[in-house]
């Protein structure tokens, strides 16, 4: 589960129309400063899961979660990506990189921080290029599904990749390396609003959350 700028996981199951939690010893989650207004909300959300909600599905692509006069919908996100498309215009400036995260074949998500890495990510008319970073010049299509569909440009190295701050190597077996962000933008990764002037770039197993630069 993620909620802005937080990831956790809860193991449990669903038995007679309810999610029951293992025990909490089982919870693991990303302990992230979200700010007086996001870190409240974030608890209510993760420990929404340990009251044992009710399960039942709404259609297809939803669900709803009741935990006493507390409601929870989820959608799957395919459906729900598409109500927050940018427009061609939204993805034009410079964009900092925030956070790239990894979603293994197993399950579950990593993600490292990237707010310290000086370069940046241009956007202009159709070209994308990340600054400093030769391996990403490129030219792309924009599709009506949000998708950056790479036309043109540099290629993506085979080896290892050079861009300032944006390492090749992983400090963890279970974490992304920075030049995962590189490796996606070569991707043709979808693109999606994800609040407060972010956008959410992915490609189901990376994801990269960039913010738009002040003029």
């Amino acid at each position: 589960m993620r909620i802005e700028c937080n990831y956790t996981g809860r193991l449990g199951r669903v038995t007679d129309g309810r999610f029951i939690a293992e025990p909490a010893g089982d919870r693991v989650q990303t302990q992230i400063g979200c700010g007086p207004e996001r870190g409240p909300r974030e608890v209510r959300y993760f420990g929404f899961f340990d009251r044992n909600p009710s399960v039942e599905f709404v259609s297809v692509d939803r669900l709803r979660l009741r935990a006493g006069q507390d409601e929870l919908i989820l959608e799957r996100p395919s459906v729900r990506r598409l109500s927050y498309l940018a427009s061609m215009a939204e993805l034009q400036g410079s964009w900092k990189m925030l956070e790239v995260s990894w979603f293994p074949p197993g399950g579950g998500a990593a993600g490292i921080g990237l707010s310290e890495v000086p370069t940046r990510i241009v956007i202009e008319g159709n070209r994308l290029r990340v600054r400093d970073c030769p391996e990403v010049d490129l030219t792309f299509q924009y599709t009506g599904e949000g998708q950056l569909r790479k036309s043109g440009g540099a290629a993506l190295p085979a080896g290892r990749l050079d861009c300032p701050g944006l390492s090749d190597t992983a400090d963890g077996p279970a974490l992304p390396k920075a030049s995962d962000a590189i490796r996606l933008l070569h991707a043709n990764p979808l693109v999606e609003k994800a609040g407060d002037g972010a956008l959410l770039l992915s490609n189901g197993e990376y994801a990269l959350l960039i913010s738009r630069l002040s003029a």
